[in-house]
């Protein structure tokens, strides 16, 4: 009994023995355990690589950047080139290899060089040392997803156009800035919008005024500081200039403003800046009261306001030719001051009324006499009848000896009777005695609306040439000339007839306009039947008041500007002479300026 369980007790030692040596091995798993290594993680910014739209035979150069987004581990790019079939507008302008460090990024640069005006597009192939997890954008929820590839590709794209790629352009097409008046030494701001149209950023390098502006010495340059500024495609930036006057004067000159765009390198601005010390200015600057029966009145205000820099002592406030029909009322009287712009009392509010006795028309001032000089404001009643003559002129092409006749319409404009006082040749003017008037209108009244007709016969001299005339037509137009010169020539068969003059009014006949108001005259079409026109003279002839200075930029120019400083009606002449020194038959025109309002 002893030896059998010593014996069971040896074998179960041995037992346990062998299941010890064999555990182990199946817990190892019989074999060695795998180390760990990290995947290149690669992406492209931007992907794709667009251009977008360039001008032809222009080079845009690009980058895009290989991203190493691996922690710890260099990115190796053996190779960087176009693949076949790419157009040949893209260039790769470098690197052809790169080492990108871990959590990096190296830019390689593209050039696009269109030369016809069509889509472009291409494919650049990157080649890594070893294969990679590149990541592109995902469909749909804007992720990303990754691929195992040993070749990296880039798309590229580009448009060839004929566009520019920087223009300028300033806003509404303006051409100047205008500040009006501006107390002297203070500062008033003018603005002109400038616009980026092109398909391409443009740079402003510079904002520069010319030596006429410089030598001013009171413009400066407010906005953009420096001059300098860059623009986006479609954006708007402000130019704003500044003026401070010195004294009481008119500054003028250009501001150039110089940029990248091609076809227009250099614009420039009209800057135009009047210095005032005391000054009253009247909104509106006309009261116009219109048909008012009689009987009945009409009650307008008008806001005066001192815009200079000392203040204004008002010593009386009147109606200049005391007509009855007018009369206002001052809240602060008829003597007062005016103080400086900006102050409270700078301003003052004046209710005038209108009350016609009858139906003929009503013209007067309300004047204020100052310290500063005499400011005039006009006040129209009524509805004023007005002349209206058919043809402008007369021109007569009548065989020597022969006598021959046109007929004149005269024409009632307005809304009350049109009285026609006399019709008589000027005996200082031309060759009268050989113009007859026939049925003549003089002592005539004509309604509105309705009309008169006369007749004026001509009897061609041998002995003459280029035979003129001039009828002086008496009238009740308060607006026209008075009396109204109506003139007549004659075309001579064998002689060199005088031109004929021809205005238009670019801006047709009626202006509705802030003052200064302007309008462009052209008197390009006056002709001379053997040569070109000599000379033009251009003249106002009638004014709305003594007071009006209309200014021509050029009275003997063949085009020429004409700038109001009062609204009202005027008659504007052209007279013009060929190059043997006649002088036709003179053009004239009616023109009215009216507020903007």
């Amino acid at each position: 009994m002893l030896r059998s369980s010593n014996f069971r007790r040896a074998r179960l030692f041995a037992l346990l023995t062998l299941m010890a040596a064999i555990v182990p091995m199946y817990n190892c798993g019989c074999e060695e355990e795998p180390i760990a290594t990290v995947t290149l993680r690669v992406s492209l910014d931007p992907d794709p690589l667009n251009f977008g739209k360039y001008s032809l035979n222009r080079t845009l150069t690009k980058t895009f950047a290989i991203v190493n987004d691996t922690q710890g581990i260099d990115l190796e790019i053996t190779n960087i080139a176009m693949s076949e079939g790419s157009d040949p507008a893209f260039k790769l302008a470098g690197p052809t290899s790169v080492k990108v460090g871990p959590q990096s990024r190296k830019d390689i640069s593209v050039q696009f060089t269109p030369t016809v005006k069509k889509s472009h597009t291409g494919l650049i192939v990157i080649t890594p040392k070893d294969k990679v997890k590149f990541r592109v954008r995902g469909e749909g929820d804007g992720g990303f997803q990754e691929i195992d590839t040993g070749r990296i590709e880039l798309r590229i794209f580009g448009e060839g156009t004929d566009l520019p790629i920087a223009k300028l352009q300033i806003k509404d097409n303006l051409t100047a800035i205008d500040f009006g008046d501006v107390p002297v030494n203070t500062s008033k701001n003018g603005t002109a919008v400038m616009q980026s149209v092109g398909i391409g950023p443009l740079t402003i390098s510079s904002v520069e005024f010319d030596a006429k502006a410089k030598a001013a010495g009171v413009f400066a340059v407010v906005s953009p500081a420096g001059g300098v500024v860059t623009m986006d495609p479609g954006t708007e930036k402000d130019l704003t200039i500044s003026c401070t006057p010195k004294e009481t004067t008119v500054y003028s000159g250009q501001v150039i403003i110089k940029s990248d765009d091609a076809q227009n390198p250099a614009r420039s601005l009209t800057l135009l800046c009047v210095g005032v010390t005391a000054n009253l200015i009247f909104s509106p600057q006309l009261l116009e009261f219109g048909n008012v029966n009689a009987g009945q009145t009409k009650t307008l205000d008008v806001e005066v306001s001192n815009t200079g820099g000392a203040a204004i002592q008002v010593t009386d406030l009147l109606i200049e030719n005391n007509n009855p029909e007018f009369t206002f009322n001052s809240p602060r009287g008829k003597a007062f001051t005016f103080a400086p712009t900006g102050s409270p009392d700078s301003k003052a509010t004046i209710a005038v009324t209108y009350s016609p006795k009858d139906a003929i028309p009503d013209r007067d001032h309300l004047v204020f006499k100052t310290s500063a000089g005499d400011f005039r404001l006009p006040l129209i009643g009524g509805s004023p009848p007005r002349l209206v003559i058919t043809p402008e002129g007369l021109l007569f092409s009548v065989p020597a000896g022969k006598s021959g006749a046109q007929e004149v319409t005269i024409t009632n404009g307005g809304f009350s009777d049109l009285v026609i006082t006399t019709a008589d040749f000027d005996t200082k003017f031309g060759t009268p005695q050989f113009f007859k008037v026939v049925n003549s209108p003089a002592g005539k009244t004509i309604k509105p609306g309705d009309e008169v007709k006369f007749s004026v016969e001509f009897t061609n001299n041998p002995s003459v040439e280029g035979e003129l005339a001039q009828l002086n037509i008496g009238h009740n137009d308060p607006d026209n000339q008075n009396p109204f010169p109506f003139q007549m020539g004659s075309k001579d068969d064998v002689a060199d007839l005088p031109p004929t003059a021809k205005i238009v009014a670019k801006e047709g006949d009626t202006i509705r306009s802030a003052l200064p108001a302007t309008v462009t005259l052209d008197g390009k079409g006056s002709t001379d039947d053997k040569g070109p026109i000599a000379s033009y003279l251009w003249e106002v002839i009638v004014k709305p008041d003594p007071g009006a200075k209309p200014v021509f930029s050029d009275p003997t120019a063949a085009e020429t500007t004409l700038t109001f400083d009062r609204h009202g009606v005027y008659r504007v002449r052209l007279t013009v002479t060929d190059s043997l020194g006649q002088a036709g038959p003179p053009a004239v025109i009616r023109l009215s300026v009216n507020p903007a309002n």
